[in-house]
């Protein structure tokens, strides 16, 4: 059910089942969208006063600036409402040393139940057929090993 992941069990090597959400600005994102025009999208959870969430804003931004033709990332909130995301944005956005491209939105149709997520960040991988490459559990520590991580799946 595309509405509703909460009884989903996503794993690595399974397929997502597709979904669509809307952004802080009012775009929606669909992944069958996505990923006829990414080799691979990236969903991170997230929630707005997770300090290591938000460590690795920077090196998000610098994998979409570096990837964003090949690849999508989509920072997905289940905790907090729109208008904290919002707020968080605008704030990163004041300065162009944490400023932000990458969408923001709300979890509602439950996508991190259905990869069990119980704490924050998780980041999952997904290739160009929706098979789901990896989920890694817990900040990453360093732009490099992010894209590292990236350059894995993309090529």
């Amino acid at each position: 059910n595309e509405l509703d992941h909460s009884q989903a069990q996503y794993g690595v090597g399974k397929t997502m089942t597709d979904f669509s959400l809307t952004d802080t600005d009012g775009n929606t994102y669909r992944l069958s969208e996505l990923l006829k025009e990414k080799k691979l999208v990236i969903l991170d959870f997230w929630y707005t006063t997770c300090e290591p969430c938000k460590m690795e804003f920077p090196y998000f931004e610098s994998a979409v600036q570096k990837y964003g033709d090949k690849m999508a990332l989509l920072a997905i909130n289940p905790i907090n409402d729109e208008r904290a995301m919002r707020t968080l944005r605008q704030q990163l956005n004041a300065s162009n040393k944490t400023a932000i491209s990458f969408p923001m939105m709300k979890d509602t149709c439950n996508l991190y139940l259905g990869f069990a997520v119980t704490s924050y960040p998780v980041t999952v991988f997904i290739d160009s057929n929706g098979v789901i490459l990896d989920i890694h559990q817990g900040a990453y520590t360093s732009e490099k090993d992010f894209l590292t991580a990236i350059e894995r799946y993309l090529h």
